[in-house]
């Protein structure tokens, strides 16, 4: 494999076309650049094992994990549906310690239905989110339990506005259900789309949460996009392995 020319730019649009490939021989290159860096990485904000996530993998214990899941189907807004076709939630009893916002299930996940198969998730699931604090934080994290409610951990900081009840009901109205068949992986390209599975298009640079639990990067699990937050794209990702979800929000 040549190596990366000593320009920054051209260092990084040579990181992000091999991010992209992802095959054996490129994470293997990407483990030797972390562990002995090169003389260009000094040009670099952070280190070749970051960019893998630009193309949706991470190198964990020292082997390839993607961030990713191939299959995708579309959110689809409709009206008047039955509670058990929509993907979204609704308002929590529990509240924000932060801005006392009631907390959200921003999204229902029934791991019995067969289009959500390739999750490998049993039961429903409950994702809860602070929709006051998201847009000015990180991460939000909560520990989920199948058929039962989720908890928020580790949410130390809030810097949202109080939202009503009232408004948080009217917002929960919107009611997504699965599309019938299958989507693009890359369906999420355009910023309005929204969808489980699939390829994240970040807004900005991509941006895996690291499990509270394991430390490994968390896979992506949907993308909520304009039709539902009206700007701007929420992204929920999961660890199933420690039943931990995590919500963030990127706008332009």
């Amino acid at each position: 494999m040549e190596k990366p020319k000593n320009s920054k730019s051209e260092v990084n649009k040579i990181l992000m076309a091999l991010a992209a490939i992802g095959d054996d021989v490129v994470v293997e290159y990407f483990k030797r650049w972390e562990e002995n860096p090169p003389a260009w990485r000094e040009k670099l904000y952070v280190g070749p094992a970051n960019y893998a996530l630009e193309g949706g993998w991470s190198i964990e214990n020292g082997r390839k994990k993607e961030l990713t899941y191939g299959v995708s189907y579309e959110l689809v807004q409709q009206e008047n549906v039955a509670d058990s076709e929509n993907v979204l939630g609704r308002p929590a009893e529990d509240r924000c310690p932060h801005c006392d916002s009631k907390y959200v299930n921003i999204m229902v996940i029934d791991g019995a239905e067969p289009r959500l198969s390739f999750l490998g998730i049993e039961g429903k699931i409950k994702i809860k989110t602070c929709k006051a604090c998201l847009p000015y934080g990180d991460y939000i994290f909560c520990k989920y339990e199948e058929n039962k409610e989720s908890k928020i951990i580790n949410h130390e900081q809030g810097y949202g506005d109080f939202i009503e009840d009232e408004d948080l009901e009217w917002g929960a109205r919107k009611c997504f259900v699965l599309s019938k068949q299958p989507v693009a992986k890359h369906f999420c390209s355009e910023w309005e789309g929204s969808a489980i599975g699939g390829i994240p298009t970040y807004v900005d640079d991509a941006n895996y949460a690291v499990c509270p639990e394991c430390g490994e990067h968390m896979k992506h699990l949907a993308q909520l996009g304009g039709k539902y937050t009206g700007y701007g794209n929420i992204y929920v990702q999961i660890c199933t392995k420690c039943k931990t979800a995590a919500t963030t929000y990127q706008q332009s």
